[in-house]
């Protein structure tokens, strides 16, 4: 059949137009447009991404920088626990009193040792200083005149005294060092046993701690030395001022006291 019916005749007029038409609206499309709408996207996309990795790059640095500082703390209180002093450092002067107190105690305790033995005061001493006790014994107590080596009766009142110091009754501290002094009075000896006093003082001295080293004391914390006449309590003019100077000291020594003084 033919197609020559008007309808067919109008669409086939119409077919060439629309396809220009067609062909001008593809072609009215901008190229430049096409490619800002293409290059908006992508800087979006790039923008997104490098928000991503900054805020990446922030969390990871704030959990490096406190792990660092939570490290640094850690390390400032353990050298603090390592060099901070348990207890403040006692004062001199509170060092002083307490030295002292703890020498009033021991003279306390020298006393009462000697007072059970019921001697009398005159014949045994003590005093306290801040940094010794001084026991002072009479010769005629613990020596026969004339003589360095210990009578009965002065073996038994150094044997006491010994066994009080090691069982620790009334010294117990083992910073204490004690020191023997021999003293006579200036009255001149010179025997073929005793050539001068200095021999006196020293073997009496030396006689008081040899029993006590046998008694228990260790000797590495006991000395004696002589004085003779050198260091008298009174006057040697009469015979009750010779008799104060004849004795045998005993000092108790404080640790400190002691190495001040270049005795131990």
């Amino acid at each position: 059949m033919a197609n020559d019916t008007p309808q067919s005749d109008a669409l086939e007029a119409e077919i060439p137009a629309l396809s220009r038409r067609r062909f001008r609206e593809v072609e009215e499309i901008d190229p430049v447009e096409e490619a800002e709408e293409w290059m908006t996207t992508f800087m979006d996309m790039i923008t997104l991404l490098l928000v991503f990795f900054v805020m990446m790059m922030l969390f990871a640095d704030f959990s490096n920088a406190s792990k660092v500082m939570g490290e640094k703390s850690e390390n400032r209180t353990a050298a603090g626990e390592i060099f901070a002093p348990s207890s403040p450092p006692a004062t001199p002067a509170a060092a002083s009193a307490q030295r002292r107190n703890e020498n009033t105690a021991l003279a306390g305790s020298l006393r009462g040792s000697f007072e059970s033995q019921q001697l009398t005061s005159g014949a045994v001493d003590v005093a306290v200083t801040d940094d010794a006790v001084i026991l002072e014994i009479s010769d005629s107590l613990l020596f026969r005149p004339g003589e360095f080596e210990l009578s009965p009766a002065g073996v038994l009142i150094i044997d006491k005294l010994a066994l009080n110091l090691a069982v620790g009754r009334i010294f117990a501290r083992d910073d204490r060092s004690v020191t023997v002094e021999g003293h006579t009075d200036s009255t001149r000896i010179a025997t073929e046993r005793i050539p001068s006093n200095w021999e006196l003082s020293s073997n009496r001295a030396n006689a008081v701690v040899r029993r006590m080293i046998a008694q228990g004391l260790e000797g590495k914390n006991i000395r004696s030395v002589g004085y003779a006449d050198t260091r008298p309590r009174a006057p040697n003019a009469t015979a009750d001022d010779r008799a104060k100077n004849r004795r045998v000291t005993l000092v108790f020594h404080t640790a400190d006291s002691a190495r001040a003084a270049g005795r131990f």
